[in-house]
């Protein structure tokens, strides 16, 4: 008798799991506190790969944007740039 297994189930990840690895599942821009269970230190926000602060002594994480705010700061340092060195 054979078994088969399929290797692509595997055990949920927590939400802090997700954010150790880098995977967002909430909306885009979003800002989710964290439920550490007891107050965050500067040592919890390494633990993301997400911008991180901490509010009240929670730790709040903030979601990635579309690529629109980099394309305004990109463009607005182009301007700049190009101002400076006319």
């Amino acid at each position: 008798m054979s078994s088969s297994t399929d290797v692509t189930e595997g055990p949920e990840l927590t939400f802090l799991e997700e954010l150790r690895i880098g995977i967002w599942s909430r909306g885009i821009g979003e800002h989710v506190v964290v439920p550490l269970g007891r107050p965050a230190t500067i040592a919890d926000l390494h633990l993301t790969k997400f911008k991180a602060e901490i509010v009240d002594g929670q730790m709040v994480i903030i979601g990635p944007t579309t690529p629109g705010p980099a394309d305004a700061a990109a463009n607005i340092r182009r301007r700049l740039d190009e101002y400076q060195r006319s």
